[in-house]
Parts: structure tokens; sequence; C-alpha cells
């Protein structure tokens, strides 16, 4: 059972003319406040009223239907946008620990690359030492040094890619 006939229903249920005012009970007070009027009009009166009611009733039972069919969509709607708000949410932590984790790259890149800076430094340290102090050997020490440096460069550009 759906929540707009459950409604209807409770309200509407024992909202008959019959219930109400019985014919019976409709006689008795027109007779009493009408003097001289047939009972064929009674008859009349009372269908005309019934009439009446029964189409209050369905105005009220089609305004409870589209109250509820309201009440429903906005209730659909704000489960959407609820929905949606969960996702929104969910995406920015997402994004939050990405961003932590390309700063936390970022760091050992730079710190690896202050090392790399420290290691040249240190053979250009040394090919200065060659032109001060002639080795016996120059052109070896020249090759390693070369060597080394061909390879942090190597190292370097691995690092950054």
């Amino acid at each position: 059972m759906t929540t707009a006939s459950l409604l209807s229903d409770y309200l509407l249920s024992r909202s008959s003319l019959e219930h109400a005012v019985p014919m019976k009970r409709f006689r008795a007070i027109v007779s009493q406040s009408q003097k001289g009027v047939t009972p064929e009009l009674e008859d009349t009166l009372y269908k005309t009223l019934r009439r009446q009611h029964e189409s209050r009733l369905k105005d009220v039972a089609d305004s409870i239907r589209h109250e509820l069919h309201e009440i429903d969509s906005d209730d659909g709607a704000e489960a959407q946008v609820s929905t949606e708000e969960e996702t929104l949410e969910k995406l920015v932590r997402q994004m939050k620990v990405l961003d932590s984790s390309l700063d936390s790259m970022v760091d050992n890149l730079e710190i690896e690359i202050a090392q790399r800076l420290v290691d040249m430094r240190g053979i250009v340290d040394s090919l200065d030492s060659l032109e001060t102090e002639p080795d016996e050997d120059m052109n070896a020490t020249v090759r390693e040094i070369t060597g080394n440096m061909k390879e942090m460069e190597s190292e370097i550009m691995a690092a950054l890619e």
C-alpha cells in the first residue's frame, strides 16, 4: 500500500456523507427546520449534497496524491543532491591524497637532485685538482670523471622523467 493510499484511507475513509449525516438524520433536520418539504425534495437535496461532498472528497484525494508526489520528487532530488555532494566530497578527499603524494614525490626528487649536485661538485673539485696537481695517469682520471658525470646525467634525467 502506498503512502498516498494510506493517507487517503486515513483522512477520507469515514468522510462519506452517509457516515457523517445518515439519510434518516438528514430528513429529521430538514423537517424540523423547513416545514412543507416533500420526501422527494429531501431525497433530491440529499443526493445533491452527496455529489458535492463526493466531489470535494475527490478534490482532497487528488490534492493528497499531488502533494505526496511533490514530496517524493523533492526527496528524490534531495537524495540526488546528497549523492552528488558525497561524490564531490569523496573526489576532494582523493585529490587531497593525490596532492600529498605528489608533494612527497617532488620533495624526494629535490633531495635526490641536491645529492647529485653535491656529487657533481665533488667531480668538478676533482677536475680542479687535476689542473693544480698533475697526476701520473691523468687520462685515466679524466675518463673516470667523465664516465661518472655521464652516469650522473643519465640518473638525473631518469629521475626527472
